[in-house]
């Protein structure tokens, strides 16, 4: 199986309404500096990577001083000034769902809360 491995910044957060915090993470593939697409800061080409097909329900880690902690599942990837067609290039955007809020769920269907589940960068431990 194709293992890739890429990196990216959350530049975005959407919550619900009635939601006390972010539900949906988003980040922008950014061009290498200079890019005619670059919007924020760039990661540089050899690191900074985004979504693509068959990319959904994959995991989306931070990295934190102990070690990667899972932040979410990746879900979507769309172009913004044209969400019917998607290049999977840089300028895309993409994102996923937090898992952090969704704890109790996960715990009841596991049947125990995992050791950690991130919530915008900072690990969460066990209730």
């Amino acid at each position: 199986a194709l293992r890739r491995v890429g990196y990216n910044r959350i530049d975005g957060l959407m919550r619900a309404p009635d939601a006390p915090e972010p539900l949906i993470y988003l980040f922008r593939f950014d061009a290498p500096a200079g890019g005619a697409r670059q919007r924020s800061p760039s990661l540089g080409n050899l690191r900074e990577t985004g979504l693509a097909l068959g990319d959904s329900g994959s995991p989306a880690f931070v990295q934190t001083q102990g070690g990667p902690v899972l932040l979410g599942l990746n879900s979507f990837v769309t172009q913004p000034n044209d969400p019917a067609h998607v290049p999977y290039g840089f300028g895309t955007v993409g994102g996923g769902q937090f898992l952090a809020p969704h704890r109790a769920w996960i715990a009841s269907v596991l049947g125990a809360a995992p050791e950690h589940l991130s919530h915008t960068g900072s690990a969460i431990g066990s209730p």
